[in-house]
């Protein structure tokens, strides 16, 4: 069974803890996994060797903080040089919104296409045909 831990945000700032949004003035229990060992009890002597490893949180709180003074257009604009790891912060992000905006959603799983076209080996520039053409089927 999984360890739990309670993890409340008492800063003026947004946290992202276990792949969560944490508001300020939240608190929420996570897996004990999850969690950074600077939110764990005891700081960060007890957790610097979690799942996450040194990269996430940095990144996440990178991305926040982008987030947080970008319009619409601005996160569009960086889409593109965005990871897939990079993308699912972003969207979460934007989820938490009370009315997330569509042109930022739409921009994220378009690049997230882009990404698994390319792991695939394609050019990215959609060499699928459209349906019934090219498929050697006579009609």
């Amino acid at each position: 069974m999984d360890q739990k831990v309670y993890v409340s945000n008492d800063t003026d700032a947004a946290k992202f803890i276990g792949g969560k949004l944490l508001q300020p003035g939240e608190g929420r229990e996570f897996d004990r996994d999850a969690v950074p060992g600077e939110f764990l009890p005891g700081g960060d002597e007890a957790g610097n060797s979690g799942n996450q490893g040194d990269r996430t949180p940095i990144r996440a709180d990178e991305i926040l903080a982008f987030y947080q003074g970008a319009n619409a257009a601005q996160l569009i604009a960086a889409v593109p040089e965005y990871s897939a790891e990079d993308l699912a912060l972003l969207e979460s992000f934007e989820l938490e919104r009370k009315q997330p905006r569509s042109t930022v959603l739409a921009a994220v799983q378009e690049r997230r296409l882009t990404l698994a076209d390319g792991s695939l080996g394609g050019d990215g520039g959609g060499s699928t045909p459209p349906a019934g053409t090219g498929n050697g089927e006579q009609t």
